[in-house]
């Protein structure tokens, strides 16, 4: 692989964008998300038609918890978010991130790290992001430009040949 750099910075409108496009990329979010808004048709539906006695049954109530968690999920990612970004104030630094052979190197404003490429759990690929996870819960989302395609070619050709443990997803 030949070695290579990408910088990346984004906006807090662009931070939101990659965190639900990560949300809604969990299947059981978009089922919940499809059952909450099919329950809020049916209410609808419900209180036209004058059905009363269904609307106060239990099993109404259980589905109206559920739907709540639906509708919460979405609007407290939005504080959480907002929250995230102003508070760690490295999501806002500008970061280089060099590629070579033995690993990723992140070198921001007020930080250095470095990862043997052993020690990266997954790497996905999504429309305009390179997200590199050191686990299941803690990743580097790199904003690939159109300049910096050719790059990421190599880094897939490169990791599809290595022999290492990482997930690909792409």
């Amino acid at each position: 692989m030949n070695n290579f750099s990408l910088q990346s910075q984004f906006t807090l409108k662009e931070y939101r964008q990659i965190y639900y496009v990560l949300l809604y990329n969990k299947i059981w979010i978009i089922l919940l998300s499809i059952f909450t808004v099919l329950f809020i048709i049916c209410t609808c539906v419900l209180w036209l038609t004058h059905n009363y006695h269904i609307l106060n049954s239990d099993y109404y109530m259980y589905a109206t918890a559920i739907a709540m968690i639906g509708i919460w999920i979405p609007l407290l990612s939005l504080f959480t978010i907002r929250r995230n970004f102003k508070l760690a104030y490295r999501i806002q630094e500008l970061t280089t991130y060099n590629f070579s052979d033995e690993g990723v190197a992140a070198i921001g404003e007020s930080f250095s790290s470095t990862s043997d490429w052993e020690n990266i759990y997954k790497v996905k690929i999504i429309k305009g992001w390179l997200i590199l996870y050191h686990n299941r819960m803690v990743a580097n989302m790199i904003k690939i430009e159109p300049t910096d395609e050719k790059h990421v070619e190599s880094l897939k050709k490169f990791l599809k040949a290595g022999n290492f443990k990482i997930k690909l997803n792409w």
